[in-house]
């Protein structure tokens, strides 16, 4: 697809079929993408029948957004184009710019009298327009009886429209008035030229406008040698007269019109034309590839709903419209393909869309920011079937609405008993929870996760240190396993510096937002971050060099950076009691054990010296490490933290740090490796020391009560744990 480039104007690019401006002018003809010439001069050919002696009524009829304006323009344009000797005259009325109902038929013939007079300048021209003129100043407001003599009551004294004071109503009599009309239809039988109006618009007046408007025509439809082409959407016209409590409402336009033209559907290749314009006048950023097989899965939503869905000329402008608005915010993100379906879905199936925003497990399987349910996602879907099959039956094209939500949902295939499209795309899509919920507010916020940015710390090393200031405690862990999951989707040759972006991802456990993550735990069901780190490690080792795994397991080890996510692995690959997956790539080499454990441990001593150990996201973790694989390092990581605090109240909560439970949350303890660093009886005096203090606080005074009772202490208020 081609791309027309940025602007500052959304709409500056966007076809003139798209903006909601029907074509005219010379466009008109040569920019007929909906194919509606032919039909337009059929409708040229009927108009021939206006002559000297009737007039003629013709209906141009399609539902709302179909085209009808932009087809008057075409019936103009090859009125226009015709022998100058008889070319008509040319007259546009628009009701719904009058905004007097009771004005309307004066209105009318005063535009019809100065248009005559305009596109007619000779003597003929300007003795139809005076009579005109003055059969209108007979008109303020008429009240006429569907069915009977259109003249039969005039209600209220007449204003003169022309600048002309004309008398009270008693003046005008209705013989007066048949008397005018008769004169004007005399006038109007020995002028040279036809007469055609255009009136337009019909179907945007209330009720009550559609009633008078019909009865104007009604009224003047047979003045001779003027024809009318009334475009209008038939069904609300009906219902309009239905509401005034005209008789037989139905059919109550077959006395009004002589020819009722309904405009035929457009045709499948003018609809393809429409909807490809609107994507290729998209920006250019907007049809970059963002996600895989983007290209493929556009056209498959096109063929799979999109077609018979955006049915009008407008139902496309209006939902390529809410494209331009929500895609920019989104790009990256969502896939394009899957913003133009819910776009779509919003304006043509708003049921479907208001359901979709309230009740999202019941199409994705998931509760927007839930991530642990106990119910299975199928189960959640199918529970949804009657609420969505009344929303989608309340659409206007319910199986185009089904058939697109079942091709974004697949999980709504499943439960309608039908067969889901193969899901070999998920990057991007709807059906993914989390980009369903950045679709549907429109951006990304600070707890949700941007699949740019994942996409660029796997892919641009550039980006990688900015990306990592930039994460926050709330999606660290989303972020996480959006790397995680991306990293099975990329090629294999798409990351060139393995090692460099496996250290990146493993010092994100210890970044400020790893960190964080780890001290706002507020609940059991959570992950460590060196675990989550090196889960993702491994995965993007396996999507791109497995042979890779013990050279990036070394430069992990050795790393003082990341020392949370060095203890963890270490511990995975040397100890004999810690059990994991005997399938693991990233484990550190057997022969390099001494030299890895050494660096390990100097990087634990120069951060504790530093204050740098505390900061870490799991100090425990790393002091536990330290004691299973180097223990004659571990008094001298005592004294060097016991010489940059006195106090020991942070060395205490990492080196105590215990179980954690749903009652109480966390907890302190004594571990048993605790004569690695120090003595229980030394560590003893100290914790009676600081229980003294009467500035100490919990937690850690819960940290040195668990000392000196040698039991379990909760840190919120110090109570024994059960």
């Amino acid at each position: 697809m081609k791309g027309l480039g940025e602007s500052m104007n959304p709409q500056a690019d966007f076809p003139q079929m798209l903006l909601d401006k029907p074509l005219a002018g010379h466009e008109v003809l040569a920019d007929d993408k909906l194919g509606r010439a032919p039909f337009a001069r059929t409708v040229t050919k009927v108009l021939e029948r206006v002559s000297s002696v009737s007039g003629l009524v013709v209906s141009i009829e399609g539902a709302w957004g179909s085209g009808k304006t932009t087809t008057l323009s075409i019936v103009e344009a090859l009125l226009k184009r015709e022998p100058e000797e008889i070319r008509p005259v040319i007259v546009h009325f628009n009701p719904w710019l009058v905004g007097d109902r009771d004005a309307l038929l004066r209105q009318f013939l005063s535009k019809l009298a100065s248009e005559v007079r305009l596109g007619d300048p000779s003597k003929d021209g300007k003795r139809v327009a005076k009579e005109l003129k003055t059969y209108a100043k007979a008109f303020d407001v008429l009240k006429l009886i569907p069915g009977a003599e259109p003249w039969a009551s005039i209600v209220k004294s007449v204003v003169d429209s022309m600048g002309d004071a004309v008398g009270s109503v008693a003046d005008y009599k209705t013989p007066d008035i048949e008397v005018r009309k008769q004169a004007v239809a005399e006038r109007l039988s020995k002028f040279s030229r036809r007469i055609i109006v255009f009136v337009d618009d019909i179907d945007r007046l209330f009720p009550l406008e559609v009633f008078e408007m019909v009865r104007i025509i009604k009224a003047v439809g047979d003045l001779p040698n003027v024809g009318y082409v009334v475009a209008w959407d038939p069904k609300y016209v009906r219902e309009a007269l239905s509401s005034a409590n005209v008789p037989v409402a139905g059919t109550y336009l077959d006395k009004i019109v002589q020819v009722r033209m309904p405009l035929p559907a457009l045709s499948s290749s003018a609809r393809t034309r429409l909807i490809n314009d609107a994507i290729e006048s998209l920006p250019q950023e907007a049809l970059k590839e963002h996600f895989q097989n983007n290209a493929d899965r556009l056209s498959l939503v096109y063929y799979r709903g999109l077609r018979d869905l955006l049915e009008q000329p407008r139902d496309v402008l209006r939902a390529f419209a809410a494209v331009r608005t929500v895609e920019p915010s989104l790009r990256g993100e969502v896939a394009l393909s899957d913003i133009i379906g819910l776009c779509a879905l919003m304006v043509t199936a708003s049921e479907v869309f208001e359901l979709l925003k309230n009740q999202p497990e019941i199409f994705v399987g998931n509760k927007i920011g839930v991530r642990l349910q106990l119910k299975k996602r199928a189960s959640l879907v199918a529970a949804g079937n009657d609420a969505r099959n009344q929303a989608i039956a309340a659409c206007r094209n319910p199986s185009a609405v089904r058939e697109l939500v079942q091709f974004l949902f697949p999980l709504v295939a499943e439960a309608e008993g039908e067969t889901p499209w193969p899901t070999r795309f998920r990057d991007g899509h709807l059906s993914n929870p989390d980009r369903l919920a950045v679709a549907l507010q429109h951006s990304t916020s600070e707890a949700d996760v941007s699949l740019v940015q994942v996409r660029r710390f796997l892919l641009e090393p550039e980006w990688r240190a900015e990306i990592g200031q930039s994460l926050s405690a709330e999606c660290f862990l989303d972020f996480m396993e959006q790397l995680g999951d991306f990293a099975g989707l990329i090629q294999q040759t798409s990351i060139h510096d393995l090692e460099t972006l496996c250290l990146a991802t493993a010092r994100l456990a210890d970044g400020r937002a790893g960190v964080e993550h780890t001290r706002n735990r507020t609940g059991l069901l959570t992950i460590s971050v060196d675990k989550l780190a090196l889960d993702v490690i491994e995965k993007l080792v396996r999507a791109a060099d497995r042979t890779a795994g013990t050279r990036v397991a070394s430069t992990l080890a050795i790393d003082g950076s990341c020392l949370s996510v060095a203890a963890y692995l270490l511990l995975r690959s040397y100890e004999v009691n810690y059990e994991e997956d005997p399938d693991l790539f990233v484990m550190a080499s057997e022969d390099e054990k001494d030299s890895l454990i050494s660096a390990f441990a100097g990087n634990v001593l120069r951060a504790t010296e530093s204050g740098a150990l505390l900061d870490c996201a799991r100090p425990s973790g790393v002091l536990w490490a330290l004691a299973c694989l180097s223990p004659d390092s571990c008094q001298r990581v005592f004294n060097l933290a016991k010489a940059r605090d006195t106090s020991l109240d942070g060395f205490a909560l990492a080196l105590l740090n215990g179980s954690y439970d749903s009652h109480k949350g966390q907890a302190y303890e004594v571990p048993e490796h605790l004569q690695h660093y120090v003595s229980l009886r030394v560590l003893k005096e100290h914790a009676q020391e600081r229980l003294e203090d009467p500035t100490l606080d919990f937690p850690a005074r819960a940290a040195w009560l668990s000392v000196a009772t040698e039991t379990a202490r909760y840190a919120v208020d110090g109570t024994e744990q059960d």
